[in-house]
């Protein structure tokens, strides 16, 4: 059997890049382990991922020194595009992007109110 150790590396660095990427910036660590809770279950995956979004908002709205009424400002915005995005375009226990879209957008929306309240 001839190993290609081109191949397993890629595949690493693939993987190595993937995880991050998935699992923090597209809100898996909250959206996968929510779907298999709940089956995908409405009002209940809803409710998982509102309080996924709440601990991304105000975890990271810590470390960056936003104040919780801008990180509740930023978690209430996210949960409304949440449940705009559940509303047009359909469920959202199959389809992992619908809630990282909405997970980024928080992210970034968080990062860029830390940035304009910097003294």
């Amino acid at each position: 059997m001839k190993i290609d150790a081109r191949k397993i590396t890629a595949t690493v660095v693939a993987a190595l890049i993937a995880t991050p990427v998935v699992g923090f910036l597209m809100g898996g660590i909250y959206s996968l382990p929510a779907i298999r809770i709940t089956r995908g279950r409405e009002p209940w995956l809803s409710i998982l991922l509102s309080a996924g979004l709440a601990g991304t908002v105000f975890a990271l709205g810590f470390l960056l020194g936003v104040p919780v009424m801008y990180g509740a400002g930023i978690w209430v915005l996210s949960v409304g595009l949440l449940l705009a995005i559940r509303k047009s375009l359909g469920g959202l226990d199959q389809n992992l992007e619908r809630f990282g879209m909405v997970h980024a957008l928080a992210l970034l929306i968080t990062f860029l109110i830390a940035v304009v309240l910097r003294p």
